[in-house]
């Protein structure tokens, strides 16, 4: 099956992830792509909160954590205790190569689609 055509740049994430998982669907991978894209949901959270989070300094020397304040259900305040997950560079450093590679997992097999991809 080849898709020629397709632009997605403008798509937001969760429009370009259902549009990559119809098409998947359409050309019977869609088995293949539900592992990334589970993956690659985990990862996004990850990614929101670098990049949309206030941080605060953490316990050990240079790591921060997120601070913030949850409204849903119970009020739960972010940043505060001493048990919170804590962040230092080699961490983010991590995150971000996870990300890449499962962004190059899903383009290659976006591409094994006839999709011309580019999400790296």
């Amino acid at each position: 099956m080849q898709f020629d055509g397709l632009v997605t740049a403008l798509l937001e994430y969760p429009k370009k992830r259902d549009l990559f998982r119809v098409l998947a669907e359409a050309s019977g991978s869609d088995k293949l792509f539900a592992p990334h894209v589970i993956e690659i949901e985990r990862l996004n959270k990850t990614r929101n909160k670098v990049a949309h989070g206030v941080w605060v300094e953490g316990r050990k020397p240079g790591s921060i954590k997120p601070a913030g304040v949850k409204a849903r259900g119970k009020i739960q305040v972010l940043g505060n205790e001493h048990n919170e997950e804590e962040w230092d560079a080699d961490k983010l450093n991590r995150a971000a190569r996870d990300m890449v590679v499962e962004a190059e997992a899903l383009e290659n097999l976006l591409r094994d689609l006839g999709l011309d991809v580019h999400l790296t």
